[in-house]
């Protein structure tokens, strides 16, 4: 059995070296902070989620990284304006259903903090995406990408993908 889990690693451990990196920049909308707000009858305005991406791939259709990504909403109500900053971190874990050199498909999970700044007062607040289905198309290095989800980066986000 030793032997067994030694050689898993060492096959693991030899597959490293062929791990992809890539960073994106990203759009998404409508950004999903505002959703109930439009529910309750509140007026938003919105800018983002803008969204940088770091994701690390691995031989075994997995992918790990980090996201960062910032929305600003502007809430008018009949009695109160208010102005909110979301700035957030996430850890990032994808499973990547197809993983060819053009194409990927994928499917996964963020998760981590949102800072909230109003002007006034700031706190934290847990920040969570599911990504249900995304797709990056790569022309050479720099390609596109499209995601479709739930959370901090907005039910629909799109943008540009570089490998390295």
């Amino acid at each position: 059995m030793k032997k067994f889990i030694l050689l898993l690693i060492a096959l693991i451990m030899s597959q490293l070296g062929k791990a992809q990196h890539s960073i994106s920049l990203g759009w998404g909308f409508p950004a999903t902070q505002t959703l109930m707000e439009n529910l309750l009858g509140v007026r938003t305005s919105v800018k983002g989620p803008f969204t940088f991406a770091y994701r690390y791939e691995t031989p075994i259709n997995l992918s790990f990284g980090a996201n960062l990504a910032y929305v600003e909403v502007l809430s008018i109500s009949e009695t109160v304006t208010s102005k909110f900053n979301y700035a957030s971190l996430m850890g990032s874990a994808d499973y990547l259903f197809i993983a060819r050199e053009k194409l990927k498909l994928y499917s996964g999970i963020s998760a981590g903090a949102a800072y909230r700044y109003n002007g006034i007062c700031a706190d934290f607040l847990p920040a969570l995406h599911l990504r249900f289905l995304g797709v990056r198309y790569q022309f050479s290095n720099l390609g596109v990408q499209a995601e479709l989800g739930f959370g901090t980066n907005g039910i629909l986000n799109a943008g540009v993908a570089y490998e390295f």
